[in-house]
């Protein structure tokens, strides 16, 4: 199989990897069906992890505030 490339706003990236680092460190974490479900949030995580500066910023968690509020902004709730 080859390569897939996603493109998502700064936001939407922000709060994706905020979410799947939740999971991975919860103690309830998301419920996966095997290995190669895990393997592949952690290649996701990866990627986020290596484009976006937000994350080591110190005001890391208002940022996160910050984008959840804009995407909500554009999206409206569900």
């Amino acid at each position: 199989m080859g390569d897939v490339t996603i493109q998502l706003d700064e936001a939407t990236a922000l709060v994706l990897f905020d979410c799947l680092g939740r999971w991975d460190y919860d103690e309830q974490p998301l419920e996966l069906r095997d290995d190669a479900e895990f393997y592949a949030m952690l290649k996701v995580m990866a990627g986020l992890e290596s484009s976006l500066t937000a994350i080591v910023r110190p005001d890391y968690l208002e940022l996160v505030q910050k984008a959840r509020a804009e995407l909500l902004a554009r999206q409206g709730t569900v």
